[in-house]
């Protein structure tokens, strides 16, 4: 009787088996080879590129070339990129007006100009919001993001001394300046309800109602202690664009 003859397949099913694994440890193997190749660069990007640089450079839009060296990387550096611009355009439209409101050199400068006081203690406020909204929508991308421990650490150093540093410096700084800005207001509005009853010469205010006295100085000493807070607010957003 005719028996089938099994002993190739019996020989050979060990063997595929043991060529299909080799393949396939070799293609995991070049695919893991990939991958730290692309952390390395990334890495090596990320200290000559952008953590050397004082983060008031802007960050450059990748090259074609630098795209295809950092392969999947591309994306993070793009997403960090991104927030600084969003973060930067927030800024560039209103900061230099509100610091032009802030420098009026003296009390009666400022109270002369109420109006704009009035409104830079508005749009200070508002930005102050808008920046911490937009600083949130980063770090929300940031916590979203997968990366390797290799990458992970290089990666938050540079997204915070680009992105979170500047912006929660800024968001101090625009604090200090509706803070300064409303007590300003505050004691344009004591002045208005004594009437006549003071003299104002630069930043000396005297007042010839006895009632408002006390009130009027210590509007002025908040004042006075604002305007410290501002002045150490905005030295800390010149480092915190310095990168110190």
């Amino acid at each position: 009787m005719f028996q089938p003859h099994v002993f190739p397949c019996a020989f050979f099913r060990p063997a595929v088996r043991l060529l299909l694994l080799t393949a396939l440890v070799l293609l995991l193997g070049a695919c893991g080879d990939k991958a730290i190749k692309e952390d390395y660069a990334f890495i090596t990007f990320l200290e000559k590129q952008v953590l050397s640089a004082a983060p008031s450079a802007p960050l450059a839009e990748l090259t074609g070339a630098e795209r295809e060296m950092l392969g999947a990387h591309a994306g993070l550096y793009d997403t960090m990129r991104s927030s600084r611009l969003a973060l930067d355009a927030l800024l560039a439209k209103d900061l230099p007006r509100l610091r032009d409101a802030a420098a009026l050199e003296t009390l009666a400068d400022a109270l002369q100009q109420k109006g704009i006081v009035a409104e830079a203690a508005r749009s200070a406020g508002e930005l102050k919001t808008a920046l911490a909204d937009e600083l949130g929508r980063a770090l929300g991308k940031r916590r979203m993001m997968r990366v390797s421990d290799r990458v992970g650490a290089v990666y938050d150093e540079a997204f915070e001394k680009n992105v979170a540093a500047p912006a929660r410096a800024a968001g101090t700084m625009l604090g200090a300046l509706e803070g300064y800005f409303t007590s300003l207001l505050d004691l344009a509005e004591l002045l208005a309800r004594s009437g006549d009853g003071y003299i104002l010469d630069g930043d000396r205010v005297h007042v010839t109602l006895a009632d408002l006295e006390p009130a009027v100085d210590g509007v002025l000493k908040d004042i006075m202690t604002r305007r410290a807070h501002l002045s150490a607010a905005s030295i800390a957003y010149a480092e915190a664009l310095l990168g110190r």
